[in-house]
């Protein structure tokens, strides 16, 4: 099908935002003056699927079901400009969710984002030995990051970027994509100054939790994401029609109650829908008792085997507040024919410090157009007493390449316990 060459009015394009925190708006007074709000004047033509926390892994995996929800009309998933803020985590699925995107949208315009944060820049000692983080030195001395008195008391303080070799990683695997798929890439002021320039320089686009963009920092942001825009539309005329292509060999049927408390699984009469975390608002299915089994059913819509991945909460350091759960996928129509079973341990060894974060794990694998039972039971140990019952958050019927590693649940929640 050949392209119409007239280029579409600037107020007719359609933006996607994926991302993490910044891009939904944390640190913000009011989180829907972030960036991707201001993209355009129409509320309809912004579309924001950025998650809290979360890294490029999960929209990798489950881009088919984040896009499509309940847009049913292929017009209604036209996306003319795509923007992608995801440096810091940008080596867990950044590549693979470019590769996506480029094949369902081959016209589209995608900016690639390499922002900074107050939160990632070291205090060094007179040897430059680490000794802490911006924040806490901050935080230590009662300092509002947009104060005189920050200004004046950060000139006496050693300040370092993060570790080199991470940053050259990071670059180079943003510098990859932006080779392979056509990418644009915006870098945001201060990268290459010192530590200490750039924050002088650019410290009114923070918010005083050092961590966020604040109203200043979202408005810079996307001046420079529409000048990306104007400057591409002008050296090449964007079609009228943009063509909308396929998901390439990888489908995805996800879903996840993590945030919305809605789960249209069917599952067992003991199991219910739990809001674990008031104050974040995050929901779980689980049961009464650490003691009890539960099932819910998966659905393989493809026509395609594929891998079905679970997303439990689990906590660190050891030992978790969950107890250690086998879990079975029943049916007689599965790969192998038989039940497919894998014991789980909720827990996280990564962190120093406590976490309550998102944890996934492949159960199995699915027949295409397959049904399955997923049980839960409780491996009965002397530790179990106290525990809490095992809660999940999501589930996800993906493709056989996808395996465990990476945040596949709805987000991390970095929440202290």
């Amino acid at each position: 099908t050949q392209i119409q060459q007239q280029t579409r009015p600037l107020t007719d394009l359609k933006f996607l935002t994926l991302g993490s925190s910044v891009s939904w708006g944390a640190g913000l007074p009011n989180r829907y003056k972030a960036y991707p709000y201001l993209l355009s004047s129409n509320p309809s033509d912004s579309t924001n699927l950025a998650v809290r926390a979360a890294g490029p892994k999960y929209p990798s995996v489950c881009l088919q079901s984040m896009l499509l929800g309940d847009k049913k009309e292929e017009k209604e998933q036209e996306y003319d400009v795509i923007v992608l803020e995801y440096y810091f985590k940008s080596k867990d699925g950044l590549y693979d969710l470019t590769s996506r995107l480029r094949i369902r949208y081959p016209d589209a315009i995608i900016i690639l984002l390499r922002l900074w944060m107050p939160v990632h820049l070291l205090v060094m000692d007179e040897h430059n030995k680490e000794v802490g983080v911006l924040k806490d030195w901050a935080l230590q001395h009662s300092l509002d990051i947009h104060s005189h008195d920050f200004a004046t008391e950060i000139r006496h303080v050693q300040l370092a970027w993060p570790n080199e070799e991470i940053t050259h990683e990071r670059n180079a695997e943003q510098e990859r994509a932006m080779q392979d798929f056509s990418c644009h890439l915006f870098i945001m002021d201060g990268m290459d100054l010192s530590p200490k320039e750039a924050l002088q320089q650019n410290r009114d686009y923070f918010s005083s939790d050092y961590s966020h963009l604040s109203d200043a920092g979202h408005y810079y942001v996307y001046q420079n994401i529409l000048r990306i825009v104007y400057r591409e539309i002008h050296n090449q005329p964007y079609p009228l029609t943009p063509r909308i292509g396929s998901w390439g060999f990888q489908y995805d049927a996800c879903v996840s109650w993590y945030e919305s408390g809605s789960c249209p699984l069917v599952h067992s009469s003991n199991v219910y829908m739990d809001l674990f975390d008031p104050r974040g608002m995050k929901y779980a299915i689980t049961t009464s008792s650490a003691y009890e089994e539960g099932w819910i059913m998966v659905h393989n819509p493809f026509d395609t085997e594929q891998n079905v991945v679970l997303s439990f909460m689990a906590s660190g350091p050891p030992p978790s507040i969950y107890p250690k759960v086998e879990v079975v996928m029943d049916t007689d129509i599965s790969t192998s024919g038989e039940m497919q079973s894998k014991v789980i341990n909720p827990v996280s060894n990564y962190y120093p410090y406590k976490v309550h974060i998102v944890v996934s794990a492949k159960i199995g694998v699915i027949a295409a157009g397959g049904e399955a039972r997923v049980i839960w039971k409780p491996i009965r140990e002397k530790e179990i007493e106290g525990k809490q019952p095992f809660r999940i958050i999501a589930l996800a019927v993906v493709g056989t390449h996808v395996e465990e590693g990476g945040v596949l649940g709805a987000t991390a929640d970095f929440t202290f316990l």
